[in-house]
C-alpha cells in the first residue's frame, strides 16, 4: 500500500468511527439521553449541501458512546499499525536499494575476478607450452652435439 492509500484508509477509518452511532432503544428517555444535532459547517465549506440531505438528530446513550470510544481506540490502533507498515515499507524499500546496488557491485567484481583468472590460466598453459617447446630444442641440440663428436673407438 503507497503512503496516499493509506492516509485515505486512515481518514475513513476515522470518519466511520465519528459517523457510525448505535441503534436508538425503545425504552430510552428524554431525561437519560441528551439530544445531538449536527452543527452548521464551517464558513470555509461550500453550502451546497441541502437541509434534507444533512444528518438526522441522534439520541446518544451512555453505551453508545463507550462503544465509539472503543472503536475510536481501535480505528487509532489501526491507524498506529499503518503508520509502523508504511515506515517498516519504508526501511524495506531503502534496505532493497542498497543491497540491489551491492549486488550490482559484487557481480562486477565477480565478471573482473573471471576474467583474470580466465587470462592466469591461458598465463599457465602458455608457459606449459613454452618448457616444453624448450626441453623438445634442448634434446635436439644435444643430440646434435652427441653425434656431431668424433668416434674413438678402441681398436685405434
Amino acid at each position: 500500500m503507497n503512503a496516499a492509500a493509506v492516509r485515505v484508509r486512515a481518514a475513513s477509518l476515522m470518519l466511520a468511527a465519528l459517523c457510525c452511532a448505535a441503534p436508538l432503544h425503545a425504552q430510552e428517555t428524554a431525561a437519560d439521553t441528551p439530544l445531538f444535532t449536527p452543527t452548521a459547517p464551517p464558513a470555509s465549506m461550500p453550502r451546497s449541501v441541502s437541509a434534507p440531505e444533512r444528518a438526522p438528530a441522534v439520541r446518544v446513550t451512555t453505551t453508545d458512546n463507550a462503544a465509539l470510544a472503543e472503536r475510536i481506540d481501535a480505528l487509532r490502533a489501526e491507524i498506529e499499525a499503518l503508520r509502523t507498515t508504511r515506515q517498516d515499507r519504508t526501511d524495506l524499500e531503502t534496505t532493497n536499494q542498497r543491497l540491489t546496488e551491492l549486488n550490482a557491485q559484487l557481480r562486477q567484481e565477480v565478471e573482473i575476478l573471471a576474467l583474470e583468472l580466465q587470462s592466469l590460466r591461458a598465463g599457465a598453459t602458455r608457459r606449459w607450452l613454452l618448457q616444453g617447446a624448450g626441453l623438445v630444442l634442448l634434446g635436439l641440440l644435444l643430440g646434435v652435439l652427441i653425434k656431431a663428436r668424433p668416434r674413438r673407438s678402441a681398436w685405434n
